[in-house]
């Protein structure tokens, strides 16, 4: 039943050259519309992308076309390249850098050794002034053990400069017996300068006191000269000299 309508309907068509010709027009219609789809969209797709990618096209609400997705990427894995150079560049130079300073360090310290400070001559100072009240004892009681003491701080040749002026035999023996006594009196105790090795020249002025039995005590202004260095062992005395000349051990 249903072929037979669908028969009569098309030969009533082939009869009928004006409902063919409307049927005909509809399709070419179709066609005609299609292919002219979304102009607007291609050409800005072909500017944003590049020209022969209108293919391409999402449609609305859709993913990214493929093209696109591999120029982003294509994008991402340039500026990550970039980025990795300058990075290794960055480290090239910091290394450069870094062995360059190294080269600088290797190389022989031309800066002069720091000087001692300050403190060092004080400190210098405080030792002759302790220093004297051992080597210029002259008590009877005291005296032999404080210049023992005194000749372990003191180093030759200055050991015979000072025995010789302020601790010869005779002085020594009078000192014992009782037959004289005498003491020092510290005026001024100067450090002069600090030399480059670190020792300290000082002079010490004062006056010396000494007493003979039976006789008024005479009197003798000293000035004294130090070196002083300070080695392994701590401070000692390296060089020593009078002014003043030999002191005078008789009372006579």
């Amino acid at each position: 039943m249903l072929a037979e309508i669908v028969r009569a309907i098309l030969e009533k068509i082939l009869r009928d050259k004006l409902i063919m010709g409307l049927i005909i027009m509809m399709i070419v219609a179709v066609f005609v519309t299609g292919g002219q789809k979304d102009p607007n969209g291609a050409r800005l797709f072909s500017k944003k992308y590049g020209a022969g990618q209108e293919a391409d096209l999402p449609e609305e609400g859709g993913e990214q076309p493929g093209n696109a997705n591999n120029m982003a990427n294509h994008q991402a894995g340039g500026q990550n390249q970039m980025a990795g150079q300058n990075q290794k560049n960055g480290q090239s130079q910091q290394n450069g850098q870094s062995q360059q300073n190294a080269q600088v360090n290797t190389q022989p310290n031309s800066q002069p050794s720091p000087q001692p400070s300050p403190a060092d001559a004080q400190v210098a100072t405080e030792f002759i002034r302790w220093w004297l009240s051992k080597g210029m004892d002259y008590q009877q009681a005291t005296a032999d053990a404080s210049h023992k003491e005194a000749l372990s701080w003191i180093k030759p040749p200055a050991t015979d400069a000072f025995v010789t002026l302020f601790w010869p035999a005779e002085l020594a023996a009078n000192i014992r017996s009782g037959r004289q006594v005498g003491n020092f009196q510290i005026a001024t105790v100067s450090p002069l300068a600090i030399n480059p090795d670190g020792s300290v020249p000082l002079r010490v002025t004062g006056v010396l006191v000494l007493q003979d039995t039976g006789y008024a005590p005479r009197s003798q202004p000293l000035e004294l000269n130090f070196l002083v260095k300070k080695e392994a062992e701590g401070l000692r005395i390296i060089n020593f000299y009078q002014q003043a000349g030999m002191i005078s051990t008789s009372g006579q």
